[in-house]
């Protein structure tokens, strides 16, 4: 048998698309801490995305990741358009797109050479449940947003 070389070491690549889902809002509960050396998921991790001081509920401060309540969390779904996931990934949300679910004249333009700091998941989300709700809408309306599913509630 031929030794492989690192030229032919691979004969498949597969890439796994989840529209709307993130891989931790998928699998990031997958394994404990330890379980599998190469698999670094969200357990053990304080994860949180900050409350707008505008929202209701902004005395809590921060919305923690936990576990998802069911197979439809969060419901509705996250906006996914490019406007959403620059709130999403850099925390930026122009006044005037606020309480819009597609905005059609800005992006939430991101600052050249900003970092994502992935801590806008929470402003997004309470943002689009306003245009949906047609009010502001609770705490846990929207804390949903930063959950993941186990694996007892993976198919």
């Amino acid at each position: 048998m031929t030794r492989p070389t690192a030229a032919s070491a691979l004969d498949h690549v597969v890439v796994l698309m989840f529209e709307n889902r993130s891989f931790d809002n998928l699998l990031g509960r997958l394994y404990e801490p330890g379980e599998v050396e190469s698999f670094e998921g969200v357990i053990g991790k304080d994860l949180s995305n900050p409350i707008p001081a505008w929202a209701e509920g902004a005395g809590r401060g921060v919305v923690p990741y936990g576990v998802a309540s069911g197979m439809d969390t969060p419901n509705p779904d996250p906006g996914e358009e490019l406007s959403h996931v620059n709130t999403q990934l850099f925390n930026v949300l122009d006044p005037a797109n606020r309480g819009i679910v597609t905005p059609e004249t800005t992006f939430n333009e991101v600052p050249a050479g900003a970092l994502p700091t992935m801590d806008g998941f929470v402003v997004d989300y309470i943002s689009m449940l306003e245009a949906e709700l047609g009010r502001a809408p609770k705490f846990d309306e929207y804390a949903p947003i930063m959950t993941g599913y186990g694996p007892d509630q993976m198919p």
